[in-house]
């Protein structure tokens, strides 16, 4: 049995207390995801589930043997101070977060060693699922999930004998029409159930191989019942109208399915774990077939100077990244209020066709126009210029996620250096904004040129901050609203072309 002694108690609050000081803004920022971002709400189960997970494998840690491995786990430390750094100096704090992921198993191997690493990689691991740097892999589901629950969707509509048509996400029915929106797509409930889906195999199952079974059958439950939603939702749509896509009804559908795939998890689980097995321990109590000497914890050894020694290693990563993890703000050339209102033929004014804060909070210098030309066209304007980059203040956030709607990637024709510096290619997407429609083409903007992609644009801020100590820098959109899908592509055209002439007026704003 495992006997918490005093001074196990007390290392452990100290090592508590310091990884709290550490990390304080990276929890902060986890805890306002899990509870602004309804994608991961789940949150905040998953470090009370990890406790829960070391608690139920006390009895297998009282019976191991302390091996410490300190070159290993400070190998292992200290490249999480270094992404720790990374991330503060950088402004990205999802680097901050994996940086957590990985100190945790580092310490468990500098005090402890490989054997206490194995018992606990589970609940170790299992903390990946509170911090959000899954969003990248799940972003490229959304859309296939989104296309799939619209095609069953539309069977079921059809197969009632409804009328109804489908363009893309879009399906259309006489006299209503409705899009399976990205909350939509059932991707992020089945991260939900793997998160809960694995510490209720561990507690039950025998082995992993069942486990597996149980949480495909019910991820493969959970798509056919958000296709029949939406087809449920075209239902009401056909037979009261496009208010009940709204209130009460929709939060329904949604725990609709919430519901039907959280009973097929436990029910197909229970059923599972019927199945006669030759393997009589279940996956929790699996140590006990290899039963070990029992000792108590901790243990008088000739490793008392270890926790010292790791105590000195992250104060001085604290220290460290409090003198050097603050990059130094750069101020625009000009203020960006002086922006000029003519640029070439187009005459701008002031405007607030976009709310600049709402999807990069914290910027320094903001500038809304609306600019116009001779022949009538229109195209917004939105300039964001961030002195520096740092929690709470960064070009990258999940934020700025609805400006990425159908998002692609196009050449603006600024290729050949003669024509001077410029976006040589932007993102453009279709995103709604303020209950509105555009097309938009956006970048940013570094001292050293223009970048599209969001993880370069990271890698930049990160990479100018640690060697230069600047991460200053700017985020450009274009916007203009299409009165009909014919006029999207002209859009396009003049937006890239309005993106090549304010090329050199920017130049003489931003560094």
């Amino acid at each position: 049995m495992l006997i918490l002694h005093w001074r196990f108690v007390v290392s452990l609050g100290i090592l508590a207390i310091l990884l709290a000081f550490l990390y304080h803004p990276t929890f902060a920022w986890l805890l306002k995801t899990w509870q602004e971002d309804s994608e991961f709400s789940y949150g905040f189960l998953v470090p009370l589930i990890s406790i829960w997970l070391v608690w139920l494998k006390r009895d297998h840690l009282a019976s191991l043997v302390t091996r410490p491995s300190p070159v290993f786990g400070a190998l292992v430390i200290l490249l999480s101070g270094f992404l720790l750094l990374a991330g503060r100096a950088g402004g990205f704090v999802l680097a901050e977060g994996i940086s957590l992921l990985f100190i945790l198993p580092g310490i468990v191997l500098f005090l402890l060693g490989w054997d206490y690493l194995k018992a606990l990689a589970l609940p170790l691991a299992y903390l990946n699922f509170m911090v959000p740097w899954m969003e990248e892999i799940v972003n490229h589901l959304h859309r296939p999930f989104q296309l799939l629950s619209a095609n069953l969707g539309v069977l079921l509509l059809g197969s009632l004998g409804i009328p109804v048509f489908r363009d893309g996400l879009s399906i259309m029915l006489p006299g209503v029409s409705m899009e399976v929106a990205r909350g939509c797509s059932g991707v992020q409930f089945l991260i939900s159930v793997i998160a809960l889906g694995i510490p209720l195999i561990y507690l039950t199952q025998k082995t992993w191989w069942r486990g597996i079974i149980v949480i495909a059958f019910s991820i493969g439950i959970s798509i056919p019942t958000n296709g029949a939603r939406v087809g449920l939702a075209g239902i009401m749509g056909y037979y009261y109208g496009s208010g009940s896509f709204h209130g009460p009804f929709h939060i329904f559908q949604g725990l609709f399915v919430s519901y039907v795939g959280l009973i097929a998890l436990f029910v197909m689980n229970w059923l599972v774990s019927k199945i006669p097995s030759q393997v009589e321990t279940k996956l929790y109590n699996r140590w006990k077939l290899h039963p070990q000497e029992s000792i108590d914890l901790p243990k008088e050894t000739s490793h008392q100077y270890l926790f010292p020694l790791v105590l000195v290693l992250l104060i001085g990563i604290g220290v460290y990244i409090h003198l050097y993890g603050s990059p130094l703000p750069i101020p625009p050339k000009r203020a960006l209020a002086e922006f000029p209102l003519s640029i070439d033929d187009w005459q701008g004014q002031s405007s607030t066709w976009v709310t600049g804060d709402k999807y990069f909070p914290g910027v320094d210098d903001g500038l809304t126009r609306t600019y116009r030309n001779a022949s009538g066209r229109e195209i917004n304007l939105y300039i964001g210029y961030f002195a520096s980059q740092r929690h709470g203040k960064s070009l990258i956030s999940y934020h700025a996620n609805p400006l990425r709607k159908g998002i692609r990637q196009i050449s603006t024709g600024l290729v050949d250096p003669g024509q001077g510096p410029g976006p040589q290619t932007v993102n453009l997407s279709s995103p709604l904004i303020g209950g509105a429609r555009y097309v938009a083409v956006f970048w940013y903007r570094f001292p050293s040129g223009e970048l599209t992609i969001r993880t370069q644009t990271k890698l930049k801020g990160i990479t100018d901050a640690v060697i230069h100590r600047r991460n200053n820098g700017a985020v450009i959109l274009l916007a203009a609203r299409p009165a009909n899908k014919d006029e999207k592509e002209s859009i396009t055209d003049d937006l890239l072309t309005f993106a090549r002439i304010l090329a050199p007026t920017l130049r003489e704003y931003l560094p």
